[in-house]
């Protein structure tokens, strides 16, 4: 998966463990330059976690630390899943978001922010690790079952 400021994920594929790849193709997921996290479930599917904003200028020229408006495009995490090596992906589902009170004294950046996520699956149960305002790490868990259950866009707006 590779991040882009057109405001979509990319993919490409290797079969010959990262020997060479295929080319280069736009996925169907929504995400403004921001990186994703991709993990295998337990039932092998691909879960990727990332940005799905729904707030997106078309006209981005880069990440500005601070513009508020383009940092809170990384103020909520969606998953979503693949049964296909990320071919196909299902919809995104929201996940979590990051909704505090700002810092005034801090860039926007920091009061936004929830990229750079780490996860792993252990026993049926996924671990999220997350910088939270760059000064402490959170640790989410959600049973792999319950990321079926996550509301889409249209159920929350």
């Amino acid at each position: 998966m590779q991040r882009t400021p057109e405001g979509r994920l990319w993919a490409m594929w290797s079969d010959d463990d990262g020997k060479t790849w295929s080319e280069v193709k736009p996925t169907s997921l929504i995400n403004p330059d921001a990186p994703p996290m991709l993990t295998h479930l337990s039932d092998g599917k691909t879960l990727v976690c990332l940005h799905h904003n729904r707030h997106h200028d078309i006209n981005y020229k880069g990440l500005s630390m601070d513009n508020a408006s383009l940092m809170g495009d990384r103020s909520e995490i969606w998953a979503a899943m693949s049964t296909d090596c990320g071919q196909t992906w299902s919809e995104p589902g929201f996940l979590y978001c990051n909704a505090l009170k700002p810092d005034e004294d801090r860039l926007p950046f920091y009061n936004h922010q929830c990229s750079y996520n780490d996860m792993f699956v252990d026993e049926g149960v996924l671990n999220i690790f997350i910088p939270h305002r760059w000064r402490h790490i959170l640790h989410l868990q959600i049973m792999e079952d319950e990321l079926f259950k996550l509301p889409k866009k249209q159920d929350l707006f």
